[in-house]
């Protein structure tokens, strides 16, 4: 559950009551304007830098960005943001997003998708229903 008080919570992040409300919150994280949301109580790193303004202007046209990582090609894995490993390594990570799409763009959003054949996507709607078009024969890393 949510940590401190409901007044306290209701201080942090209001009681929004639209889709606009709730993405106002999410670009008030992106900004460092609050350092957490409900369902999560970690502030943002600094690897969403690379991608915070495209992330703003997702969160302000009402696509809620829950998750993403950016393109990293063959950093140190020293490095102070993206490395990860063991030493003298290097880290490839493709980039990724999730987010929140409303129904009456999902089609629309899957076709201009699909346009793109370098893009994959997973999408689940709210009857449970995966919809993707990768390929199903082996994993798709993102990080290694």
């Amino acid at each position: 559950g949510l940590t401190g008080t409901n007044e306290a919570n209701r201080k942090k992040w209001g009681e929004p009551t639209t889709v606009q409300d709730i993405a106002s919150i999410f670009v008030k994280y992106l900004n460092r304007e609050i350092e957490s949301l409900p369902w999560s109580e970690a502030p943002l790193t600094g690897e969403a830098n690379a991608i915070k303004d495209n992330l703003i202007q997702l969160n302000k046209r009402g696509l809620l960005t829950i998750n993403s990582q950016p393109a990293v090609d063959g950093v140190k894995s020293s490095h102070p943001i993206h490395g990860w490993g063991p030493s003298n390594g290097y880290v490839y990570q493709k980039a990724y997003l999730e987010l929140l799409v409303p129904a009456s763009i999902f089609a629309e959003m899957v076709k201009r998708i699909e346009d793109k054949p370098t893009l994959t996507y997973y999408a689940v709607t709210k009857d449970g229903e995966l919809k993707t078009n990768a390929p199903s024969d082996g994993p798709n890393a993102v990080t290694w």
